[in-house]
């Protein structure tokens, strides 16, 4: 606990990520979201370290919480005037709104630590930033901002693929979502017009962090060596469904297996494997309804990686979770699909033009996995 905030999102990474999986999101428009986060950034401007640009008094990302007693003892906003009250206050209280959508067809949007250790050229294989076979899919590599190395460097984790690696992703987490600085990111999460953020007490120990080298390299090694469930239910009808998911163009992007670099030392069981991601980490174009007009790096508003469907469908058995893409607003795997846009669209448009036995199957394989 030493360390947390000022400002921040949960208290553990647990909070949000329930028994390891994915965090719940309110079904109606009262409840304030606890499980995930909004970012925020300046309409257009990039950044070439950041990706894009922070926004100017709350940063990059809404924290929600905060250490100030007014808000963990009554739950409420502490009033703005530093002047009254000097603790910091949290930086706002976010919600969301549902409509229904229909999909005008023929019906009555997480990784594991492995995902670390595929050789950047097996990924640089699968992109066709230029089409060049004319198949409607052009997957880019983003390039991003190694915070260690100090240069531009391929990204593969987050919804866009804005980190550079496993280590920079779960630091950046601590910092950003929990308020615990460390050895890559050694500034509170405070903008210089947060004043009662950057007053407040911090928890650094000699070195100048929160959370030492340490604890940031066991935390990395525990999140890489998370192990993926095997796939589960195979009958006839997920062999059926295996079949569509190739045939309707899901595996174009999905790319189904990967092995492994070889590693020694203490990481040497990650390496030679034969894993079974269904990603290719790439960017692609997904469409206007998707689009976030959030630029990240080389990453337009539109493209978004691939995300990994292993384990899928233990979502719901773990925690209870069945919400889908990057702002949960798929409640199953089926209106994940009707969301393609872009990129994505002819393989929106096969699986709709299946009949219902046929898309049951594709869904029971994705299920499967």
């Amino acid at each position: 606990r030493d360390g947390l905030g000022p400002v921040y999102n949960a208290r553990t990474c647990l909070g949000c990520h329930i028994k390891g999986g994915r965090g719940p999101l309110p079904h109606t428009s009262e409840q304030a979201i606890f499980t995930a986060i909004l970012r925020l950034s300046v309409p257009g401007e990039k950044d070439p370290e950041r990706g894009s640009r922070p926004d100017p008094v709350y940063g990059d990302q809404i924290q929600g919480q905060s250490v100030a007693l007014s808000h963990q003892l009554r739950g409420r906003i502490p009033p703005k005037d530093p002047d009254t009250n000097p603790e910091p206050p949290p930086e706002a209280r976010v919600y969301l709104d549902w409509s229904e959508k229909s999909f005008e067809g023929r019906l009555c949007p997480s990784g594991r630590g492995s995902a670390a250790v595929i050789d950047q050229k097996d990924i640089d294989s699968l992109a066709d930033p230029h089409d060049l076979d004319d198949n409607g899919i052009s997957g880019r590599v983003n390039q991003v901002w190694d915070f260690e190395r100090g240069a531009a460097v391929p990204g593969r984790f987050g919804w866009k693929a804005n980190r550079a690696s496993l280590r920079i992703t779960t630091a950046g987490a601590f910092q950003s979502d929990v308020g615990i600085t460390n050895p890559v990111f050694s500034a509170q999460p405070c903008t210089a017009s947060q004043r009662r953020c950057l007053r407040t007490p911090n928890g650094n120990d000699a070195q100048g962090f929160e959370l030492p080298e340490r604890l940031l390299a066991l935390t990395v090694s525990f999140v890489e060596s998370i192990g993926v469930p095997v796939s589960r239910d195979q009958t006839e009808q997920t062999l059926v469904g295996r079949e569509r998911f190739f045939t309707s163009g899901c595996a174009a992007c999905h790319q189904p297996t990967f092995t492994t670099k070889a590693l020694a030392g203490d990481r040497a069981h990650l390496g030679n494997q034969t894993i079974w991601p269904y990603t290719d980490l790439l960017l692609h174009d997904m469409g206007a309804e998707l689009a976030d007009e959030r630029p990240d790096y080389e990453a337009s508003g539109s493209e978004w990686r691939t995300p990994p469907l292993w384990g899928v469908g233990l979502s719901a058995r773990v925690n209870g979770v069945k919400t889908l893409l990057h702002d949960g607003r798929a409640r199953n795997i089926e209106e994940a699909i009707l969301w393609h846009g872009g990129e994505g669209d002819g393989a929106r448009r096969r699986f709709a033009a299946l009949d219902k036995r046929a898309r049951e199957a594709l869904i029971s394989f994705v299920e499967s996995l």
